[in-house]
């Protein structure tokens, strides 16, 4: 993962700036009510492990979890901290 600061002062990684094939732990969101709800529903929630499939430009990643598949628009992954995968 690049190294990149997220906004809020605090040390990490935020998801739209992972490269394709990595492994990470979703650490926090940094949104509203309304945004954290709508990841929830889609699965994407504190502790979840994802996979990176595919970073591109500027368009969507492309994230797995669960034995899905998701497109995530580059918005919301700015506000998706997240951090090496390290579980089993």
């Amino acid at each position: 993962m690049t190294p990149a600061r997220t906004p809020g002062g605090r040390g990490g990684t935020v998801l739209a700036s992972c490269k394709g094939g990595r492994d990470v732990r979703l650490a926090g969101i940094r949104a509203g009510r309304e945004l954290r709800a709508r990841l929830a529903a889609m699965g994407l929630v504190p502790g979840i492990r994802l996979r990176v499939m595919r970073q591109e430009g500027g368009g969507p990643l492309v994230v797995a979890l669960r034995g899905m598949r998701l497109a995530i628009g580059r918005v919301m992954a700015e506000k998706m901290d997240v951090e090496p995968w390290s579980g089993s």
